[in-house]
Formats: C-alpha cells, structure tokens, sequence
C-alpha cells in the first residue's frame, strides 16, 4: 500500500503539536531540480524556489538536525532550512546508510535529511518508514516519518515551488484615522518607541512611522501614501538617521517602482545609494506598507503569498501571511485576546499580536532576535 499522501496545508503548514520526550518526526527529500550537466550541477532557479517553500513549510517543525549528502544539488536544498534555523548542514555518506540510520534512530531528535532519487527510499525504509520508488523525474516529495515509541506512521508532502504557487491581492478591512505608540524591547529592557499615526481622507491614506532608540543612534520617520482599498503605495519615504543617515524615496508599486535608497548597513558591504527602477510583478506590495497595515489586512489560518518590494535594499521577496493562534496577551496598554498572525520570509520574519476585537497591534516579536515591541498607549 502506498503512503497517504496528505494536502499541503494540512500537515506541515499547521504548528507541531506537543509531542512526547519519545516522539520524533523526521523529514527526508530528494534534492530538488538540477541543473543538465556536469558532475556536480547546482539547482535550477526552479529548484531553489522549491527549497525555499520547503524552508516555509518546516518553520513550525522544530527541526533539530539538518544532514545532506555532500553535493551542491542536496546543499542547496538544505541550505534554506538551515539558514532559517541558524543549524549547520551535517555530511553524510550515502554508502553507509545503514549505519546513517541507526545513528539517527539513537538521537530521536526532528531532522531534516536530503538526499537523492535511489537513497531517499531505502533511508526512509530503513528508518522505519513505508517507502516508496521516486522516479528520476520527480520532485517535491517531503516523507515525514513520525516516530513514537514503537508506533510507526508515513506521510508524503508535496513541496510546491513558490513560483508555481498563485500569489493573491490582499483583502484590506476599513482603515480609520488613528495612532498606535509602541515601546521597544531589546534583550528585556526598554530602549526606545515607535508610533504610527494613520490618517484616511476619502480613499487616500497618509501613515507615518517615528521610531526613536537614541542609544543605537536611531531617530528615523517613514512617511506613506497609499490607496485605502487596495494598499498600492503611491509614495514612501524615509529620513533621519539609522545609526547613520538615511534617505530613501520611491514613487509607485502597482506595475513599476521608481526613486532611490541610501542608508547603512551593516550586515552588509556598503551599498551606498542605489537607483531605483524596476519593473513588478502583480500583487507585489510596498513591505513597510504591509508591515504597518497588518492590522487591516484580512488573514486565515490557509497561508497567502504575496511579493512584496523592499526599498532598503531593492529586493522583491516572496512573503506568506498566515494565522498560527491565539494567545492572551498582557501589555502596558492592558491584557487582550489575540490573533497569532505570522509574516514569513521577510528576512527577518515577524510575529504580530493582533486584537482579536479591533485587530490593533498588541505585541510584535522577531523571530531569533532580542526585539520586542509592545502597545503602550
């Protein structure tokens, strides 16, 4: 009998529930599409979109360990998730699977495991899975392997590329004229404020962002202008200072993008000012507009995929927005009921806290970074 094959959805996109000190999961691919030719070929374009669901899809999985075989095809299929999670990529030896298995077996711990058309299966057999044969030209098949004791159970996820996947127009609830002030927390203590300020005149929106950390040397103001009903951004800029001083100004995200950045940054070579002019995708939006509308936008727990266009450094990013819970939340502004909304790939992704009742902002966290902002007022 072959392994259900389960909707994407409905299994790894949804959070992994508490499992027990003797309950594991592990997931194994092959590598995703190879460039024709050569001994060692890298992924095609539509290979590494396809890795770069997979790291979407395996956010919520707790993975531990990530083990590839040592090729550029297995790397760059790991690559992503490792990235993501901030775990080096083990080496294995596909040769040695039997001994391979059994170490894995002895850790019990989530892992990740990429390897090739005629090694997957018989790894996955070995591990205890329901395996079946992946034809030289499939692609996209995650076997998770879940482990529980002695109990045994096989699922087979198909990894779309996310390319393939129909990116949506972003459904916008009514925007009123308001302002909300955080404070910001970096490693539990606070160093500063942001506040928005939202003011709607007919079908026209102008938001403001002010944040102040003087101890990072950071005073900076964004001002947006954007559409009430559709969030296409006429206008975005950016003055002050971010350590340094920082200008930016783009004009239109509809079809085309158009202005110039020129800000530090540090984790970065210097970039100095970038002129912008580039041609967009459909549904692809302006990110701090995003970022600052996520009170408004329309979520679901069924992920939605957006592109959205990132001034600071000229980038066009593949976004998923999506419900992951809820959760009682205590600020200095009250205690409040909240929707758990995640926007991820946004490098850095985010966690917004947003009221249940109003949808305000209640909490922000940043995943894998000391920084939290929390509604003050």
């Amino acid at each position: 009998m072959r392994p259900a094959i389960f909707s994407l959805f409905l299994s790894l996109l949804l959070p992994v529930i508490f499992q027990s000190a003797m309950a594991y999961d592990l997931y194994l691919t092959r590598h995703f599409e190879k460039q024709s030719g050569g001994k060692d070929p890298e992924l095609t374009e539509l290979g590494a979109e396809r890795a770069a669901t997979l790291a979407i899809l395996l956010k919520d999985a707790h993975i531990k360990q990530v083990y590839s075989t040592d090729y550029k095809r297995t790397q760059m299929t790991a690559t992503p998730v490792a990235q993501m999670l901030k775990i080096d990529i083990t080496s294995y030896n596909p040769r040695e699977l039997e001994s391979f298995a059994k170490s894995i077996l002895s850790a019990k711990q989530n892992t990740l495991i990429v390897g090739h058309s005629n090694t997957t299966p018989m790894l996955v057999h070995l591990l205890g899975g329901q395996a079946q044969s992946i034809d030289e030209s499939e692609y996209g098949d995650l076997f998770k392997i879940s482990i529980e004791g002695n109990k045994v159970s096989t699922e087979i996820v198909k990894v779309p590329p996310i390319s393939i996947r129909n990116t949506q127009a972003i459904s916008v609830k009514p925007i009123k004229t308001h302002k909300t002030k955080l404070r910001m927390m970096f490693n539990g203590e606070e160093v500063g404020y942001a506040v928005h300020e939202f003011v709607v005149d007919g079908g026209k929106v102008r938001a403001t962002e002010h944040t102040s950390i003087p101890a990072m040397k950071i005073d900076a103001t964004i001002e947006l202008h954007f559409d009430a009903e559709t969030l296409e951004t006429e206008k975005m800029q950016m003055t002050g200072a971010m350590g340094a001083p920082v200008d930016i100004e783009i004009k239109g995200t509809n079809v085309g993008v158009s202005g110039h950045s020129s800000m530090a940054r540090q984790a970065f070579k210097p970039q100095g000012k970038i002129l912008i002019d580039q041609a967009l995708a459909q549904h692809t939006y302006e990110r701090t507009t995003v970022l600052m509308n996520m009170p408004h936008i329309a979520y679901s727990s069924d992920p939605q995929f957006i592109n959205w266009f990132n001034a600071y450094d000229n980038e066009v990013k593949r976004i998923a927005i999506r419900k992951t819970g809820e959760k009682h939340v205590t600020v200095p502004a009250g205690s409040f009921s909240t929707d758990i909304v995640e926007v991820v790939g946004g490098a850095p992704s985010q966690i917004y806290y947003l009221d249940a009742d109003s949808s305000a902002v209640i909490k922000i966290e940043i995943p894998g970074m000391p920084w939290v902002y929390e509604k003050t007022e």
